[in-house]
């Protein structure tokens, strides 16, 4: 028995010589000491940090770390900045973990070049063909270049030329390369020149004044010309012209502008200096318009004063002009003009003109006027499938209750639009004067008046019909 149970003992002790290396090598690496994992955000502040065994796994069960605009997260890696992500080994020692970004579907890089390649260019991820807000250099964690006085950021500019100032949209696009524009201190003073207080125009004269701009030398300073009782922004003028708004000299009275002169010197200018003008009043001479429709006769007159009109237009003798309010302005010149512009038709003597209504090509009426004046009248005719949508008259559509000025006979056309009918099968809708029902898996169709139909039955229809199936 002895020598039969010795053999077991001696495997025994065989098997663990054998492995006492592995358990002597064990106990060597590991230590009762718990392994602290870190992982951080994508500005490197801690998103969670704890505790785990020795060759335990560590997984992340926060909420994922905020990604940049355009990226996406996708894992974590121990570089900070790196562009793959790993995967978590079983923990050894104390480790940091950080985010890894990858740009999003259909994003494009963008260049952020501080100091025209003189300092590390930034890169930013928009997506592609979308406009994004041009950051500011504070979010961009971007200072001032140079050693010499302070420098602001007036603007990025872009390949082609244009300016893109932080806060403005730009259209992101693959290989959009954005210089930073700087501006430094300068101290200048804009010379504001001597312009007169009044100025009096002609009623649709010239709209463009200019005046000596004396403070204006080395192209520094620029001046911008305004209506005191507009909004900044509208703009009336720029350097030495002064463009005046259309209804400044369409209509009498006194208009109020001022400007401001800017010193500007778009290389080296921190401090803009400006001065702003005391106001200029432009007078617009209170004359008024009577116009002759149908002609181009304009007739200024100051507010009261008698109206000198014509006794013949184109040889043609007036009897008289008629106002939009249906008064006859008098030929001897006692009408006093009123303070707005007027628009009078004019009355002819002893002509009688006729003008022929027709459609599609044939005369279907006429109306005769003694005076030149028709009222258009509306249209009796009944045309299956259309509707009546007015007159056409030398190109210009009128409709049932317009003025119209003859000095000839002439004539005018109906203008047709066809119907639109429109009826619902099984919700579908259908546009047409007939519909065929359809027949396939059909038992019946019913109308909504209870009538039934024939699958594959053509029938003519009225707008606002609709048919139901029955399946077989």
């Amino acid at each position: 028995m002895r020598g039969r149970s010795s053999i077991p003992l001696a495997i025994v002790i065989v098997i663990m010589l054998s492995a006492a290396p592995f358990l002597m090598s064990q106990d060597a690496v590991s230590s009762d000491q718990p392994v602290t994992v870190t992982f951080h955000d994508s500005d490197g502040g801690v998103c969670a940090s704890s505790e785990w065994s020795y060759r335990e796994t560590p997984y992340f069960t926060d909420t994922e770390p905020t990604p940049p605009e355009g990226k996406r997260f996708v894992g974590w890696n121990t570089v900070r900045g790196s562009s793959s992500a790993m995967v978590i080994p079983p923990a050894e020692h104390d480790t940091d973990y950080y985010p890894v970004f990858a740009p999003e579907e259909d994003t494009v890089s963008i260049a952020m070049d501080p100091n025209n390649g003189k300092d590390t260019i930034r890169t930013i991820y928009r997506m592609s063909g979308k406009e994004f807000a041009i950051p500011t250099i504070h979010e961009m964690g971007i200072t001032s270049p140079g050693t010499e006085g302070t420098f602001i950021l007036d603007s990025w500019e872009d390949g082609s030329g244009g300016h893109h100032t932080p806060g403005t949209m730009c259209t992101a696009e693959n290989g959009l390369r954005l210089k930073a524009i700087w501006m430094r201190a300068v101290a200048e003073t804009p010379v504001i020149p001597e312009l007169p207080e009044t100025v009096e125009i002609e009623r649709f004269s010239e709209r463009t004044l200019s005046y000596p701009c004396t403070g204006v030398t080395d192209g520094t300073v620029t001046y911008e010309w305004f209506l005191r009782d507009g909004p900044s922004s509208s703009c009336i003028g720029v350097d030495r012209d002064l463009e005046l708004p259309y209804g400044m000299v369409c209509y009498p009275g006194t208009y109020y502008i001022f400007y401001i002169a800017t010193c500007t010197d778009p290389y080296a200018v921190e401090h803009i200096s400006y001065s702003m003008s005391d106001d200029i009043r432009i007078s617009v001479k209170e004359e008024y318009v009577l116009s002759i429709s149908g002609t181009d006769i304009c007739i200024l007159t100051p507010s009261g004063g008698n109206v000198s009109l014509p006794n013949t237009i184109d040889g043609r003798v007036l009897k008289g002009l008629v106002t939009d309010t249906g008064y006859t302005i008098p030929l001897d010149g006692t009408y006093a003009m009123p303070s707005h512009d007027i628009t009078a038709i004019p009355v002819f003597e002893d002509v009688v003109y006729e003008l022929g209504l027709m459609s599609e090509g044939r005369k279907i009426g006429s109306v005769h006027s003694d005076d030149g004046i028709i009222s258009v009248p509306g249209c009796t005719e009944i045309r299956e499938g259309y509707v009546f949508s007015g007159w056409s008259y030398d190109g210009t559509v009128f409709l049932e209750g317009d003025v119209l000025i003859l000095d000839r006979d002439s004539s005018m056309t109906a203008i047709w639009v066809p119907c639109k009918t429109v009826c619902m099968m099984d919700g579908k809708e259908h546009v047409g004067n007939e519909v065929t029902l359809p027949a396939e898996g059909i038992l019946m169709w019913y109308d909504d008046d209870g009538e039934g139909y024939l699958p594959g039955e053509t029938v003519k229809i009225m707008d606002g019909m609709s048919f139901t199936s029955v399946p077989l």
